[in-house]
């Protein structure tokens, strides 16, 4: 087996962008980070490739393990679930001296990995998360509440404090509101961000990201206490869905937190169906 790590995102993409694709839904982060790394857009905070981990193993030429880490966040790896194969893969990584803050991968693999990595490095590591991957082929009839807009610059006098708030909520570090102003802004200019609008009042949030061949996501869902429980999130999630499909893609993909089983029910209603588990899991 031979252990190869990247400096050239280009590169990166060329030996790993094939062999991902061919299992497009189970890797939609892995594949909208290198792509956009690939296409050198949005070299914001931590998207600037510069500070990636990009690694593969390979046998016999052909890449048997591919994994990818975009500081702060946990690492991502898609690969069999092969004891000699990941056994080797941590040797590598405590060679060469890098530190893994967490890992995000389907359940097996992730609860194996952590078990072995732990061991070896004298850590522990606690589930953050259990999520759940779910697709959308076709959008169920909802109550239609609102109507939907992009997002424009007019409307960074809250959004920052959505997102710090919907951040929040996931247990991420709390940052100055100053801190979101650029990379919404930019998100804003991709038209990433759609609004639910009541009577003219923005209720609820969601962004349309991860544009790929046959899929795209949903995520950062969000609505603000006070407009809770009304179906707004339902409305707008369905609306979102819904030109994820006019736009020509397959499915629209989100995912979910298992422990939340009340966004859970409501994206069963619009008519997504679960594809498979992952753990984001926190060495300590």
């Amino acid at each position: 087996m031979k252990f190869n790590i990247y400096k050239d995102i280009k590169l990166f993409y060329k030996d790993t962008y094939e062999s991902l694709i061919k299992d497009e839904t189970q890797n939609p982060i892995m594949l909208s980070n290198i792509k956009m790394g690939n296409e050198e857009l949005n070299k914001i905070d931590w998207r600037n490739p510069i500070n990636w981990l990009m690694a593969t193993i390979s046998t016999n030429n052909k890449i048997v393990l591919i994994a990818l880490m975009t500081p702060p966040f946990k690492l991502l790896l898609f690969c069999e679930n092969n004891n000699e194969l990941l056994d080797f893969f941590i040797e590598k990584l405590i060679e060469n001296n890098i530190e893994i803050p967490g890992i995000n991968a389907i359940n097996e693999l992730a609860i194996i990995f952590s078990k072995k990595y732990t061991k070896l490095t004298n850590k522990s590591f606690i589930i953050n998360n259990d999520l759940r991957l779910h697709e959308l082929t076709k959008v169920n009839n909802v109550p239609n509440i609102g109507t939907i807009r992009q997002a424009n610059i007019n409307d960074l006098y809250f959004l920052p404090y959505w997102f710090s708030d919907m951040e929040k909520s996931f247990g991420y570090k709390k940052e100055p509101i100053s801190n979101y102003i650029e990379r919404i802004t930019y998100q804003i200019s991709t038209n990433k961000i759609f609004l639910l609008e009541d009577n003219n009042i923005p209720v609820s949030m969601v962004k349309i990201d991860r544009e790929l061949i046959t899929t795209c996501s949903i995520n950062a869902v969000y609505t603000p206490p006070f407009f809770r429980s009304k179906g707004y999130a339902t409305s707008l999630v369905s609306k979102a869905s819904q030109i994820i499909l006019d736009r020509g893609f397959k499915k629209a993909i989100l995912y979910t937190d298992l422990a939340n089983p009340i966004s859970n029910s409501i994206y069963k209603k619009i008519g997504y169906i679960p594809v498979l588990d992952q753990k984001e899991i926190e060495f300590l």
